[in-house]
């Protein structure tokens, strides 16, 4: 694990110190750090994934792109994953923009949403404003119901 997050914050010349220097906090932030000496074909999926995660965190980059990056992870490690990119967009200022297909990580961890329908953007901006059960009836042609669990987060209930 440690190799290979060597070897993505090397990619790029500059400034290659400074990322290596910040290899042991990605390692702690990422919950790699136990895992630094192990094999990535040994490590379980949502190891690997949180492993893929911090290989582009690696590079220090001021955009991170995901695609999907909670696929077919259980639920905690759903939540793992958001919460690592928001930790980084948070601490380190880099921007996430994040494809997911779970309207309520959307509601959770976004802070601005796009929905699209056919390549086309259908509404855009902050989730709690975005995501109505207008939007989800006209854009995915279900019903839903939106509650506010006794932590403040809503949620979005199909059905």
């Amino acid at each position: 694990v440690l190799d290979n997050l060597r070897v993505s914050a090397s990619a790029l010349p500059a400034q290659a110190a400074q990322r290596l220097a910040a290899l042991p906090q990605l390692l702690h932030d990422s919950g790699l750090l136990a895992l630094q000496h192990e094999a990535v074909q040994n490590l379980p999926y949502a190891d690997w994934k949180r492993l893929d995660l911090a290989l582009a965190l690696a590079q220090q980059p001021r955009v991170l792109l995901l695609d999907e990056p909670t696929a077919a992870l259980d639920l905690s490690n759903q939540h793992e994953v958001l919460r690592l990119a928001r930790h980084w967009a948070n601490q380190q200022g880099v921007g996430v923009v994040a494809v997911l297909h779970d309207l309520n990580l959307a509601l959770r961890y976004a802070d601005q949403v796009i929905v699209l329908q056919n390549g086309n953007c259908v509404a855009q901006g902050r989730p709690d404003a975005v995501l109505t059960e207008q939007t989800v009836r006209r854009v995915w042609g279900v019903k839903s119901e939106r509650v506010t669990d006794l932590g403040g987060v809503i949620q979005l209930l199909v059905g």
